[in-house]
């Protein structure tokens, strides 16, 4: 359902709303993610240092085991080796693929001598600033990141910094065709169907008698349309984006424009789920616009649809070809968690040995 649901917003007419939306989908989702820090506990293979010639571990090994990062009691020591321990054991598991994919890009930028400045970064973020009226920095990070306690720093560096060396590795690999602007005009501009849709969950056992029901009329459809188990489809009873011709499912398409007002299809299989479409209305192709007038605003759009599309397909096999291999391992067990927790701020008794792994 994720695929046809993609396919419904990707409609030519709304990319520019949809990259709004993709950027506050982008930047919750990421927050969200990097928010998942509590419950775990990890365990990680030793790594030993490095031992030079003379047979001594190397100086950057000692060196950060010595940096403090903070003192108690006047003259007490914590050193930067203990607090990233300290992090790696409570939030390694959740960061690591960030660093994992971060290094694996800088790696192929590398090889090509690409690299983006502090300055393009923060362009980048005030463009992305631009799809949402009025917001500031401040308000990005107080009614996004705020919440699940991350910063701006975090944003720019994890997020937008590889988006952008991705994209500077991949735009030379992308090409755009005549063709894919006929399409693009046509998927525009051309006639569309204003439809609503329900959807099932694979394997329901009464969508034959719903089907039966909602095929009854109006009355019956709108109101199943406001209970369906899809909440993206129930908030707006079942109304989605018109469809378009090239609209990527050439199943639904065909079913769409061989409707005629108040019909409905029959039940369709689609790979995640089951789905009728309900036909409200045909929309006549817009006559006013013609293909040179917006050609150079196609070319712009399918360029970076097709830069979104071969970025994903170019990271998938820079990451194959990688092979990472995770050494972190979570075990999310509350009792784990609880036994650290006493470890961390219960001393031993006076004279008593602390079992090995209690």
């Amino acid at each position: 359902m994720a695929n046809l649901w993609w396919k419904l917003r990707s409609n030519p007419a709304l990319w520019r709303k949809g990259t709004m939306a993709l950027v506050m989908i982008g930047a919750t989702v990421a927050a969200f993610y990097w928010g998942r820090m509590g419950g775990t506990t990890v365990e990680a293979q030793q790594i030993q240092p490095r031992v030079g010639a003379a047979g001594q571990a190397g100086q950057g090994q000692s060196d950060y085991s010595r940096r403090v990062v903070a003192y108690l009691y006047e003259n007490m020591p914590i050193s930067r080796e203990e607090l990233g321990e300290y992090l790696i054991a409570r939030f390694g598991q959740e960061r690591i693929d960030f660093l994992i994919n971060r290094r694996i890009v800088e790696m192929a930028c590398q090889s090509k001598g690409i690299y983006v400045t502090d300055l393009e970064i923060e362009t980048q973020f005030k463009e992305e600033l631009k799809a949402f009226p009025n917001m500031t920095a401040q308000d990005f990070y107080n009614q996004i990141l705020k919440r699940f306690n991350k910063s701006l720093y975090e944003w720019k560096e994890d997020v937008i910094r590889p988006k952008l060396m991705l994209s500077k590795l991949c735009r030379p690999m992308v090409e755009v065709t005549q063709q894919d602007l006929v399409n693009a005009f046509e998927a525009r501009y051309g006639p569309k169907v204003e439809c609503r849709m329900i959807a099932f969950q694979k394997g329901d056992k009464h969508m034959k008698e719903v089907w039966t029901k909602i095929s009854q009329g109006e009355a019956e459809f709108a109101a199943y349309a406001t209970q369906q188990f899809l909440e993206n489809l129930r908030a707006t009873g079942g109304k989605i984006p018109p469809i378009h011709k090239h609209f990527g499912d050439a199943k639904i398409e065909e079913a769409a424009f061989n409707l005629k007002p108040g019909q409905i299809t029959p039940l369709m299989e689609m790979p995640d789920s089951t789905v009728v479409l309900k036909c409200d209305k045909h929309l006549p192709a817009d006559l006013t616009k013609t293909f040179d007038s917006v050609r150079l605003d196609l070319h712009k759009e399918m360029t970076e649809v097709k830069l979104a599309q071969k970025m994903n397909e170019y990271f998938a096999e820079l990451r194959k070809q990688a092979h990472p291999r995770v050494m972190i391992t979570s075990q999310v067990r509350q009792d784990d968690l609880e036994r650290q927790v006493v470890r961390d701020i219960v001393p031993p008794r006076s004279g008593a040995v602390r079992p090995i792994g209690n």
